[in-house]
């Protein structure tokens, strides 16, 4: 529908640019606009100046068809991810796949300073409930020398752990692993660092 409108608004009324001022708080109405190519421009009190110009959008119809839900992860956890990323590359203790889709993953997400992550979304070290093979699962998203299986603390390297980093509450996710593509519904985050205020 969104779409819709940018092609009237920039085909039809010829405009230029089109503004969305959105409060702070409505953060489905700020991932959805970004999801439609609107980029941050200011921010003044209580809401978020967000804007689109004619040339952006024919950038973000070229991408609409392939186009992948964006996630966002926070700046501390991007750096250590990056330090992971090439001890698992030297150590040769994460498989090449494992590797590849958390790269990829990294590189495709909006970064955000750790105090304007919103509480919905899964960084490193949440906890959350997911929906997954038809039952509920509580989880925790670590790193990978904090995994462990009995407690349900998933390493940011297995394929559950990579396709939620990022994700919010609400999401579902569709994702390869080792017995085909499943679907992962993330029900709710319990516990978010950032949101605690809790040392990163």
């Amino acid at each position: 529908m969104r779409g819709f409108f940018l092609r009237r608004t920039f085909f039809d009324a010829r405009a230029q640019k089109v503004i969305a001022k959105i409060l702070k708080d409505n953060k489905r109405s700020i991932r959805a606009f970004v999801r439609a190519g609107f980029h941050l421009a200011k921010e003044d009190g209580n809401t978020k100046t967000y804007t689109i110009t004619m040339e952006q959008f024919l950038e973000w119809l070229k991408g609409a068809a392939v186009m992948q839900k964006e996630i966002y992860i926070t700046e501390v956890d991007r750096e250590r991810l990056k330090r992971i990323l090439s001890e698992a590359l030297n150590s040769g203790k994460a498989s090449e796949q494992a590797i590849t889709k958390l790269e990829h993953e990294i590189s495709k997400a909006v970064v955000v300073n750790p105090h304007q992550i919103p509480k919905d979304i899964i960084t490193m070290n949440s906890r959350a409930v997911l929906h997954l093979d038809d039952e509920d699962m509580e989880v925790s998203l670590v790193y990978p020398e904090d995994a462990d299986r009995i407690s349900n603390k998933l390493s940011i390297l297995s394929p559950i752990g990579t396709a939620i980093l990022g994700y919010a509450e609400g999401d579902i996710v569709q994702w390869q692993v080792p017995s085909g593509v499943t679907e992962i519904q993330i029900k709710e985050v319990l516990y978010q660092p950032e949101a605690a205020g809790d040392p990163l």
